[in-house]
């Protein structure tokens, strides 16, 4: 299934655009509220009607505790977004419509990625150094309106982060999670002949070109068919194997 098709010489080429399931959620609001309620019941809420159905990595993140306070004019996708990441859990979705909320988890490997592959060798990226979270949660539907703040961590390079769908009893807990994931610096982003059966959230293997192996789970791939298929593929290194 496709949103768009162009076709260009005479019907000989065609650009087709594909997006995923949930991308019709940008246009749709959550209408946040006072009060809590688990992450399963929230996402239910957002999915219904949809048939898209939601897996947890665990009944304990399934069951964890959520505000549903997400501020006004959310779309639909963003509060998919604020309430995983209230469960220290990432979220993807696969190409039968599953939306999978777990944890960071390196598996085994699916794909192995090597100088065959890759159309380039300088592949290894690495983001900002974060030595320090702070975790802004407010809500806006009290009067007075509410506003708390958790530090993950200590230091001078710090970034600033918000989300109102964290439950206050786990604020502390939320923020040193967002600062494990920000630790995680290294990353790949590289133009592979492209794995249409690896999924977001999949791992892969990849050797860079001194001939070490990392494992790292992929957060985005951009397929492209131009007379052959290749693709942009991005993961976040987890382990070194």
């Amino acid at each position: 299934m496709f949103d768009s098709l162009e076709q260009t010489n005479g019907g000989l080429t065609a650009k087709i655009v594909a997006k995923d399931y949930v991308d019709h959620f940008d246009v749709q609001k959550y209408e946040g509220m006072h009060g809590t309620t688990t992450l399963s019941t929230a996402i239910s809420g957002i999915l219904a009607d949809t048939g898209i159905t939601a897996e947890y990595g665990s009944t304990a993140i399934a069951n964890t505790t959520v505000s549903k306070s997400a501020p006004k004019d959310t779309t639909k996708r963003a509060a998919i977004h604020y309430f995983a990441q209230a469960a220290c859990a990432t979220c993807t979705l696969n190409r039968e419509g599953k939306l999978k909320i777990k944890p960071f988890d390196i598996s085994a490997y699916s794909d192995t990625l090597t100088l065959d592959v890759m159309y380039d060798e300088d592949v290894a990226k690495m983001s900002d150094y974060i030595n320090m979270i702070r975790l802004t949660v407010s809500d806006e539907y009290t009067d007075p309106a509410t506003e708390h703040t958790y530090w993950g961590g200590s230091g001078l390079y710090y970034r600033e982060m918000e989300n109102d769908c964290v439950y206050t009893g786990n604020g502390q807990t939320v923020a040193n999670w967002l600062l494990q994931q920000a630790s995680r610096r290294v990353y790949f982003e590289v133009k592979t002949r492209g794995n249409p059966a690896l999924e977001l959230g999949d791992t892969v293997r990849i050797i860079t070109r001194d001939g070490t192996a990392y494992l790292a789970v992929v957060y985005s791939q951009e397929f492209e068919y131009n007379g052959g298929l290749s693709c942009t593929l991005k993961a976040v290194v987890g382990a070194a194997s």
